[in-house]
């Protein structure tokens, strides 16, 4: 258990891709409360810290899989902190000079939407089988 119960997470992860596809506005519109943004998007990123704790703290299960799950949660936490920073104004040097200029591409925004959306269900659907 994460908070409140194991698959938190992929919620969240819906929840976000979510946002990122309101962000970009291609089928709907979320208001610019960049602050808001900022604080959606942290939490986020504390929510996958959690995931890599927990999965450690119980791994178990196809090495393969868990493998692909470490690259999964890395990608999002560099996508939500650099999320995070960018409605914070925050500058995180590297991360920001290379992520921010793509991060401003409504296609952009829409896909990473997606991918989050996507690889929520995904572990939503595959993790009662790595048990």
């Amino acid at each position: 258990m994460k908070l409140l119960f194991e698959a938190e997470d992929c919620l969240v992860g819906i929840g976000i891709g979510l946002l990122m596809i309101g962000l970009s506005g291609k089928y709907y519109n979320v208001p610019e409360w960049n602050i808001l943004w900022g604080v959606v998007f942290s939490f986020s990123f504390i929510m996958t810290i959690l995931d890599v704790i927990y999965t450690f703290s119980d791994i178990g299960g196809h090495i393969v899989m868990l493998m692909i799950l470490f690259v999964n949660n890395a990608i999002d936490g560099v996508i939500e902190i650099a999320l995070a920073a960018k409605y914070f104004g925050f500058d995180l040097g590297k991360i920001s000079t290379l992520l921010n200029p793509h991060l401003d591409k409504p296609e952009v925004m829409f896909a990473l939407g997606i991918f989050f959306i996507a690889s929520s269900v995904f572990w939503l659907i595959y993790f009662p089988f790595m048990q």
